[in-house]
């Protein structure tokens, strides 16, 4: 998945991620989460094994301007990208999920307390913009073009 966000700083939240319900804070699982943390860094995660892995950027997206920010699992593992550039990635290769609903703006990290520097508030305190959520993993190519030819 892909958007443009525009945080300030000290503010922090979901994204969007993947949820077995389709909209409020009742969701039983949740998944491909994207969200920005407490240190105001952006990260994406899934569910393996039942413990939620993440990867993050070394900097931060609180600055108030726009940042594009794309987060992937697939055969290549799992990626996250800032600005075009692939800044993480692991060996992790699928996630939990496979049926429920694409949500964005807010959402239940679950496990409770289970995310690394998960965010106070389930809700992102920010906008985002241009959503984009993909049936496969893009190559990192594919992300650049998507970066520079429309935004």
């Amino acid at each position: 998945m892909e958007c443009l966000i525009r945080v300030a700083a000290g503010d922090s939240g979901v994204i969007a991620g993947f949820a077995d319900t389709s909209s409020g804070l009742g969701s039983a699982s949740t998944d491909r989460m994207l969200y920005v943390d407490t240190a105001g860094k952006a990260r994406f995660g899934v569910i393996s094994g039942g413990v939620p892995v993440t990867v993050v950027g070394a900097a931060t997206v609180t600055d108030g301007g726009w940042h594009h920010v794309m987060g992937s699992v697939g055969a290549d593992g799992l990626k996250l990208y800032v600005d075009g550039v692939r800044v993480a990635n692991t060996a992790i290769t699928t996630s939990a999920s496979a049926t429920g609903y694409w949500r964005w703006g807010g959402l239940p990290l679950l496990p409770l307390a289970g995310w690394p520097s998960e965010p106070p508030n389930p809700y992102l305190t920010g906008t985002v913009d241009e959503l984009a959520a993909y049936s496969r993993q893009l190559s990192d190519q594919e992300n650049l073009w998507r970066v520079y030819a429309n935004y």
